[in-house]
């Protein structure tokens, strides 16, 4: 197993050489989508009480300027995500998650795609050692016949944990860290900003979309609705009550759904109900109509 894992990282490593072009242009694209789309947020302590002071969060709507950070180190390390976490450490019960953790996630997910590339080539060369790994796995009643299924058991072994989730992705970081933020960002500035483009775009087309389909949800529950409220005078000679509970929903309402169906109304057209007439159920009976469960 020894040799196994020795065979893994050095293969893994040779991927990540051989790729690490790759691994700096996805961290300049990183960066460089930060510094536009994102603004400055700082740690304000004017509300801390007493016996705590972790701050808390402020948008101050002041873009990023790369001239102020002497490298991309200085930038992740003094700046804030916006994201805060339970810290349970006392006098500072909350932590303000920096842009380091992001950087190393994005390292981290970068290195178990070479540890991929580096098993599916093990298996294109048919390599000894991993189709005995293989077999050993049959003991455990695992089905290894695809190179995501291999990586997923690795994975899960941790037989390479301390290499590749300590000291590659770390070498990776040393380097990336040291370079200047603003050639990083001017590697990346003139593509990403045709991808952020395109990416409100298809934004503003799935907007419009969902915008037009509620219009026609609303007008499809609108008939519902009113066709109920015939049915239900006809059949209980009253008025159907302002608010509908689940037995009543049951007993009554249930009936004449199903008769709804019976003439033709679809059951996607009766669950609209519960997008624009929820309150006039109970939330148990919204729910019952939002899953087609009458």
């Amino acid at each position: 197993m020894d040799v196994f894992c020795k065979l893994l990282e050095e293969k893994t490593e040779e991927s990540a050489l051989r790729n690490k072009h790759d691994y700096v242009q996805e961290v300049s694209e990183w960066i460089t989508r930060i510094f536009l789309q994102r603004t400055k947020i700082e740690v304000i302590h004017t509300n801390d009480p007493p016996w705590d002071r972790s701050g808390s969060l402020e948008e101050t709507n002041i873009p990023f300027d790369s001239r102020s950070y002497a490298s991309l180190e200085d930038f992740v390390e003094r700046e804030y995500t916006g994201h805060t976490t339970p810290s349970y450490v006392s006098g500072f019960g909350l932590y303000h998650e920096g842009y380091s953790e992001s950087l190393y996630q994005l390292t981290y997910e970068w290195v178990g795609k070479q540890l991929g590339e580096a098993v599916e080539m093990l298996l294109l060369e048919k390599n000894d050692l991993l189709i005995a790994y293989i077999e050993t796995a049959k003991h455990y009643d695992e089905d290894l016949s695809s190179a995501k299924a291999i990586i997923r058991f690795i994975i899960m072994e941790d037989i390479v944990g301390d290499f590749l989730w300590g000291e590659l992705p770390n070498e990776l970081l040393h380097e990336v860290i040291k370079m200047d933020l603003t050639f990083l960002i001017k590697m990346s500035e003139a593509k990403m900003k045709k991808v952020i483009q395109v990416e409100k775009e298809e934004a503003r087309k799935k907007e419009e979309v969902a915008r037009i389909q509620r219009e026609r949800d609303q007008v499809t529950a609108e008939k519902v609705w009113k066709s109920l409220i015939k049915r239900h005078q006809f059949n209980q000679n009253k008025e159907i009550p302002r608010k509908i509970d689940r037995p009543y929903f049951k007993s009554v309402i249930v009936p004449l759904l199903k008769n709804m169906q019976e003439a033709g109304v679809s059951k996607d057209d009766i669950k609209t109900l519960s997008l624009f007439y929820s309150y006039v159920f109970s939330n148990s009976v919204t729910y019952d109509l939002s899953e087609g469960k009458f």
